[in-house]
């Protein structure tokens, strides 16, 4: 039998607030999101981003140091880099910004190719057009400048200012329509059956640990604008073949702001962007997605428009198979935000 949780602060404040008004978040005012390839970050590292085969990116990818993809794996978006860069066998991305050397693999497409060190293009490779900083190995490709926006170099300190931003400014209270403010409601660290939450703002005290199997609901309870924001002091830990489902409301955001690290099982389903201070790892078959389409401005809280993964101060792994970030019903420009 599930459970189904509110915010609470005392049984007769609850009473008042559903008398009045549904309870809301109040949220800062959103940071401008950054965009590498015209299409919101998805998938950022403070050093280095690694995908398994056939692994999928729907969006940009930025990694502080190294980035390496996996054989047949997609990153719908451009990846960039401030060290090496390294696309697999048969791999695709809208576009290459590397600090550092740069290689593609065989049969790999990499659009527009800016590599700050040498070149190397594996047999059938495609790039539209190179500009290596070192030796170039590959077929002839007209060699002309690319323009990284911003530079390999600085884009993942100005992403690391992006996030501290948006994590600083993540909803630590729930307040009501008139304006009146209580706490988040204070969550188990362990949760071993199926669970329904309703949108507000929760609390761990130390970790977040989820039971391989069960499915977690978030009922937005077709409120406009529903949020689902999860301040996890320490580490979050999905098992595998968990769901995280969002009902009642195709535009519900969901924020998993992590203190530690965060790992996602294999084959495990995640709505939300997962913001970690530490590592972020997901599992075989894995996905993190989206549950929230922009606004008509562009604009939004994470512009989590297709789900995201990020790490402040370490890397993201991703699994074979994975997938960070959705596209499905979303238009190009609310896929970009």
């Amino acid at each position: 039998m599930k459970n189904l949780r509110r915010p609470l602060v005392t049984a007769s404040l609850v009473a008042v607030v559903a008398m009045l008004a549904p309870v809301t978040i109040a949220s800062a005012a959103a940071p401008v999101d950054m965009k590498i390839d015209g299409d919101h970050v998805a998938v950022y590292a403070t050093s280095y981003i690694s995908t398994g085969a056939n692994a999928t990116i729907n969006g940009d990818a930025v990694a502080g140091l190294y980035l390496t993809t996996g054989a047949n794996s997609n990153v719908s978006g451009g990846v960039s880099a401030g060290g090496a860069t390294t696309l697999g066998a048969l791999a695709t991305a809208a576009s290459v910004c590397s600090a550092g050397a740069t290689t593609l693999g065989a049969g790999a497409e990499g659009g527009n190719v800016y590599s700050g060190g040498a070149t190397t293009m594996g047999a059938g490779a495609i790039a539209a057009a190179v500009e290596s900083g070192g030796a170039y190995t590959g077929p002839v490709i007209t060699q002309e400048s690319v323009v990284c926006t911003p530079p390999p170099e600085q884009a993942g300190a100005d992403f690391t200012g992006f996030l501290q931003t948006m994590i600083n400014d993540t909803p630590s209270t729930n307040t009501d329509s008139s304006g009146n403010s209580f706490p988040a409601e204070e969550i188990a660290s362990s949760v071993s059956a199926d669970e329904t939450f309703t949108a507000g703002v929760y609390k761990v005290n130390g970790m977040l640990t989820i039971a391989s199997g069960v499915t977690i609901t978030l009922d937005a309870g077709n409120e406009p604008g529903a949020e689902f924001i999860f301040n996890i002091d320490s580490y979050l830990a999905v098992g595998a073949d968990v769901n995280v489902v969002v009902v009642n409301n195709n535009n519900a955001r969901v924020i998993w702001n992590v203190g530690g690290y965060a790992t996602v099982g294999a084959g495990a389903n995640v709505s939300g962007t997962i913001m970690a201070d530490a590592y972020v790892t997901m599992g075989v078959e894995s996905s993190v997605t989206g549950s929230r389409t922009a606004d008509a401005s562009g604009s939004g809280f994470t512009c989590d428009a297709g789900g995201a993964v990020y790490s402040l101060t370490s890397y993201v792994g991703i699994g074979a198979g994975a997938t960070v970030g959705s596209t499905g019903g979303l238009t190009a420009a609310e896929r970009a935000c």
